[in-house]
């Protein structure tokens, strides 16, 4: 379906009445207008929003009309991008009249939210290459069927590659994820590693997730660290005579409290900042300061990453310049290592790995870094070696 949303000449969406309405009287405007807080509502619980599917139609199709059923509309369709425009603006102007922050948005309109996210893809993935942990990670907001696990793997398959054929059909999900992480391997993306999955138990292999997963009724497989895909660059590696490195690695160093440059960076991106126009005014925040005067920096940087997917450990990892949440334990462990990638960036951190000795093996996990990466000390950091 990948292959044939990008070779399409346009696409139809074609959508219940209620969402038609909507979008039919957005359209109507010569300029964008905000949606009502109905409005956003009925939005927010259509399924055609929150489905794998769409993410595919939408970032894969770069002339989308939306469409209905219905009689007195027949033959009527209007182009997508007039709806998409005022998305993000209502999102934005719901939180400015009714003072609310990020932490309101996700509660009240994650779907939206998300549909957000994935238009904003679609306008850079002309740019750039969609790297496999931005879509895994919009996949991770949208509705999973426990009864058809394969729909998310097969649509973010249909994401990453325009191929006409990945092959024979896959009995297993773990085939399926196989499948995926070798499409992101020829395309020497490695960023599908920061993912919460067991790692492999194959020698050598221990830094790379394990196709095999156990049964869930949720994803288990190429779940992302934390479900954030505002996301700058991919994760490279290469090979050479002594094994697999991965690119851009920035070796964490623990400290007893972490530097004021970085805490002031994740205070700032936890409860906002004074706005240019008005220095009265906050704004850009997830929480208001006053409703975590009682918690530790640590607790409310925690609390963040649980909203948006973390499930790893709650206890975090105190370095130089930020805190790493782990996805396994690493208190006890022996011949402990972080590292953050350089090569891929959130606005406030970026993912990575810990890695750690266990019965005379290397083990390794994915975390989550929340503070400055210091990009100038980054280094291939060898993985795998070839005995």
């Amino acid at each position: 379906m990948g292959f044939i949303y990008s070779a399409a000449i346009s696409v139809i969406i074609v959508l219940q009445q209620s969402i038609w309405n909507i979008i039919e009287s957005v359209s109507s405007e010569v300029s964008p207008r905000a949606l009502t807080y109905e409005e956003m509502q009925i939005l927010e619980k259509d399924t055609w929003i929150s489905r794998v599917w769409t993410y595919q139609e939408l970032v894969n199709d770069r002339n989308a009309f939306f469409s209905t059923l219905a009689p007195v509309a027949q033959g009527h369709a209007i182009h997508a991008e007039k709806f998409f425009d005022c998305v993000g603006f209502s999102l934005s102007q719901w939180k400015r009249t009714r003072g609310k922050g990020h932490s309101e948005v996700l509660k009240e309109f994650r779907n939206l939210n998300t549909l957000e996210d994935t238009l904003a893809d679609r306008q850079m993935g002309v740019y750039l290459d969609r790297v496999a942990l931005k879509v895994v990670s919009n996949m991770a907001l949208r509705s999973f069927d426990p009864e058809y696990p394969q729909n998310r793997l097969l649509a973010c398959m249909g994401t990453l590659t325009q191929e006409v054929s990945w092959g024979p059909p896959s009995a297993t999900l773990g085939e399926l994820a196989e499948k995926m992480m070798s499409i992101c391997e020829s395309n020497n993306d490695y960023s599908f590693i920061y993912t919460s999955d067991i790692r492999d138990h194959t020698p050598g292999m221990r830094w790379r997730p394990s196709p095999l997963q156990p049964s869930s009724n949720e994803p288990v497989h190429l779940v992302p660290v934390v479900n954030w895909n505002n996301i700058w660059g991919t994760q490279n590696g290469q090979r050479d005579a002594r094994g697999f490195w991965l690119d851009k690695m920035v070796l964490l160093n623990p400290a007893e409290t972490i530097d004021e440059k970085s805490k002031e960076g994740l205070e700032r991106l936890l409860f906002g900042y004074k706005d240019l126009k008005e220095p009265d005014k906050i704004t850009g925040w997830v929480f208001r300061r006053q409703d975590c005067e009682n918690e530790e920096l640590s607790q409310v940087v925690l609390k963040y990453l649980q909203m948006i997917g973390f499930k790893g450990e709650r206890e975090p990892q105190v370095c130089e310049s930020g805190l790493f949440f782990s996805q396994s334990i690493l208190s006890g462990r022996d011949s402990v290592e972080m590292y953050a990638t350089a090569g891929i960036q959130w606005v406030w951190g970026s993912p990575g790995l810990a890695r750690w000795k266990e019965g005379g093996e290397i083990m390794y996990c994915a975390g989550v870094f929340m503070g400055v990466v210091k990009t100038e000390a980054a280094e291939s950091l060898l993985v795998e070696r070839l005995v």
